[in-house]
């Protein structure tokens, strides 16, 4: 292991220490190891904004690999940023060590992100989902159903992350209350919430629940894998999210539910204060962020409203 390595590698065991979430992990992980694989050999010394550059400069023209053929050469600004704030984290942490004396990153100004997608999903869309969860794919038994349905319905009806849903236990459920609690450590925030559960959530849970009491399952997390009575994992999520979007014929992800779930509540008058201690954000200016992709025509009441005699 190199100087390098070995730094990252000890930036690494910090933010493990400092409780950042796996996903972000993840992310350092990736995003550090294909800087090394296209400026191998680098020392601390030699990193500077000419090095990014360069760096940046492969990217847009690296070779891909075999399975990624049918991807464009290039990259998006988005992955620029995704790499220019995920190193930059491991840069930041090596000026506070005094091993570089600035962030290479700082003052290099890169394009912004287009916003192409829609990040939201529609009605229909929705509809299709619940459907071909409901109906059209084929379930190993009505616990699965159910357990799917379920999955959806939380970030669509409650906001809640991916992490957060896997990460729930049964003891995280006060069905008296209707309400459902968050552990920090499974929340980017790293804070404890409590969100109440509506109507349709709730309904969807005790389906869920009484099929699960029915089969005896013991298991303290919420969510049961296939075949057992084990925790459901992120790759169990990813194969059931991948059969669905083979059969609605359209992609989406689940972090789109989140995104749906903040649009409706804001459609709905909640304010954003409101929004962000519902969704957990630490930062009121990530609320903001998820409006950011509103959609346009549901100012047209408020704007018809407006006229030349009703002006001030």
């Amino acid at each position: 292991m190199d100087q390098l390595d070995s730094l990252f590698a000890q930036f690494m065991r910090e933010r493990k220490f400092t409780g950042a979430a796996a996903a972000t992990l993840r992310g350092y992980e990736s995003s550090y190891k294909l800087f090394r694989k296209l400026m191998p050999g680098v020392r601390p010394e030699e990193i500077n904004k000419d090095l990014i550059i360069n760096f940046f400069e492969k990217l847009q023209t690296r070779e891909r690999d075999p399975m990624e053929s049918k991807k464009k050469i290039g990259v998006e600004n988005t992955t620029l940023y995704t790499y220019k704030n995920k190193l930059g984290s491991f840069f930041n942490w090596l000026v506070k060590k005094g091993v570089i004396s600035t962030n290479p990153f700082k003052g290099l100004k890169l394009a912004k992100p287009v916003e192409r997608n829609r990040k939201y999903l529609l009605h229909d869309e929705i509809q299709k989902i619940f459907a071909t969860i409901g109906f059209s794919i084929h379930c190993k038994n009505n616990l699965i159903k159910k357990r799917n349905l379920l999955i959806i319905a939380f970030p669509l009806l409650l906001g809640l992350r991916k992490g957060e849903i896997l990460g729930l236990k049964l003891t995280d459920i006060y069905l008296d209350k209707k309400l459902l609690l968050v552990r920090g450590e499974s929340s980017k925030s790293k804070r404890n919430r409590s969100i109440p559960i509506n109507n349709e959530a709730f309904s969807f849970l005790i389906d869920y629940l009484e099929e699960r009491k029915r089969r005896a399952y013991k298991n303290e997390y919420l969510f049961v894998s296939d075949g057992s009575d084990a925790r459901f994992t992120e790759h169990g999520l990813k194969h059931m999210l991948a059969k669905v979007i083979k059969h609605v014929g359209f992609s989406f992800h689940m972090h789109q539910f989140r995104h749906t779930f903040a649009v409706n509540m804001r459609r709905n008058g909640s304010d954003v204060v409101e929004m962000k201690e519902v969704l957990g954000h630490a930062d009121i200016r990530m609320t903001y962020h998820y409006l950011g992709n509103f959609p346009v025509e549901d100012c047209r009441i408020r704007l018809n409203s407006l006229s030349v005699e009703g002006m001030m």
